[in-house]
């Protein structure tokens, strides 16, 4: 029965436009809809779908080889404005696949969140040269990803060249003074950026210094209440 309800799910892929997808506690049959097996159905689904616009698919334990099977659909035909991928345990093999994905002209992804997964800083780095390029998405959510100092300076880099990009959430990573150093170098050439996360970064050291105040001059911050 399991299995059928969520082949029936994956059809109804192609005829709604949101579509949100959890661990349920109460269910009797746990796990029945995670793991690579349900990520390789929705990556089935998602390709030519023209229908499906927002994907919730948190904490499903897809792990790098389920990234891969939705990366690879997102550039077939695939429609997909928002996607989350909360605590899939998912780290820098997949991030670099669905980097990739991003890069293709035929991805429209707007809004990617990647919260409280191991991207660290090599995953991270897959994904700053992403945005040196990509001309879609507006929101990344990175928080809890142990991306580190040099995850941070890579984006930072990156920001310079990224005309799209509205809001970065770079909360609990500890990014450092020479990452937060970096960010600040990216906000004065990019206009387009608007929200900055920092919360939760260690950064009390630059409570009331100028690059505090540079960093939030402009932007709607957190930054610990450092200012």
């Amino acid at each position: 029965a399991n299995l059928l309800e969520a082949n029936v799910l994956v059809l109804l892929f192609h005829f709604v436009k949101r579509v949100q997808l959890q661990e349920n506690p109460s269910d009797p049959f746990p796990g029945t809809f995670t793991g690579l097996s349900a990520a390789r159905m929705i990556g089935s689904s998602l390709r030519e779908n023209w229908a499906l616009e927002e994907l919730k698919a948190n904490n499903l334990g897809f792990e790098d080889a389920g990234l891969d099977c939705i990366s690879e659909a997102l550039t077939h035909g695939c429609r997909l404005r928002r996607l989350e991928l909360r605590q899939n345990r998912i780290t820098f093999a997949g991030v670099q696949v669905l980097a990739q994905a991003l890069t293709n002209p035929g991805c429209a992804l707007q809004h990617l969140e990647l919260q409280g997964n191991d991207v660290g800083c090599a995953g991270c780095t897959c994904l700053a040269e992403m945005l040196k390029g990509n001309n879609s998405l507006e929101y990344l959510g990175l928080q809890q990803n142990n991306i580190g100092v040099n995850g941070a300076v890579s984006l930072g880099t990156a920001l310079v060249a990224n005309s799209r990009l509205e809001e970065l959430d770079l909360g609990r990573n500890v990014v450092g003074v020479a990452g937060c150093g970096a960010l600040v170098a990216a906000t004065r050439s990019n206009s387009c950026l608007q929200k900055l996360n920092l919360q939760d970064n260690q950064l009390e050291i630059l409570a009331g210094t100028t690059l505090a105040e540079e960093l939030s001059a402009g932007l709607q911050m957190d930054l610990d209440g450092l200012l």
